[in-house]
């Protein structure tokens, strides 16, 4: 059995794009596509910049060759490929932008980008089952809980914010204890410690898992 068989087949080389006129259009989609995909990430800061000068001339040799702009298709072709070369080079800022709301860097750079996070990535959410547990097991009457103080682990004199707690007779547990999330209200099991401050899943964005 051969044990190439199953191999990745090379991602194509770009060295030869925009060499040909008469395949202008293709290479237009073929670029628009490794951009997207991140086939170009990889390769050497000087290649990505000869393709870019060989885009340029091309695109120069095209409107000398059409000033009537006769060939709309190319023309349109070239303003989806700009828009592809614009969008990567505001990759770097849309990642920081992601990173000042969400509070954790992603490196996804490729495909859709991930705007809602999920809850395997907060392993510190607060739990109100937990508050529960360890009240009893100190012998605390749960109706005397009104509210909990949140900081930072590593800075004790925080002051911190304040949840509240809401205390409500239960026929299975007697007395079961919830979270009041700070921004809708909502009596919740988790709150999650985001950048904005702590917020139930609904508030915060977060989603139970890929996918939903």
């Amino acid at each position: 059995m051969n044990t190439n068989e199953h191999a990745h087949a090379p991602r194509p080389k770009f060295d030869t794009l925009f060499a040909d006129p008469r395949h202008y259009r293709g290479d237009l989609r073929l670029m628009r596509t490794a951009i997207r995909r991140g086939w170009l990430n990889d390769a050497p800061q000087a290649d990505r910049d000869a393709l870019v000068a060989r885009f340029e001339q091309a695109s120069d040799e095209r409107r000398a060759d059409d000033p009537d702009t006769r060939n709309f298709r190319a023309l349109l072709g070239e303003c989806y490929a700009m828009i592809e070369l614009e969008r990567a080079d505001q990759d770097p800022l849309l990642r920081a932008l992601r990173y000042s709301w969400a509070g954790e860097l992603t490196d996804r750079n490729t495909g859709r980008p991930r705007e809602r996070w999920h809850v395997a990535d907060y392993p510190n959410r607060i739990d109100a089952n937990e508050l529960r547990r360890r009240a009893k097991a100190d012998g605390t009457d749960l109706r005397t809980l009104h509210a909990i103080d949140v900081r930072p682990a590593d800075k004790p004199d925080d002051p911190g914010e304040r949840i509240a707690l809401a205390v409500v007779a239960d026929a299975r547990y007697g007395w079961r204890v919830w979270l009041v999330c700070p921004r809708c209200k909502c009596r919740r099991v988790h709150l999650y410690p985001v950048r904005a401050g702590v917020r139930c899943r609904k508030c915060a964005g977060i989603a139970y898992a890929d996918g939903e």
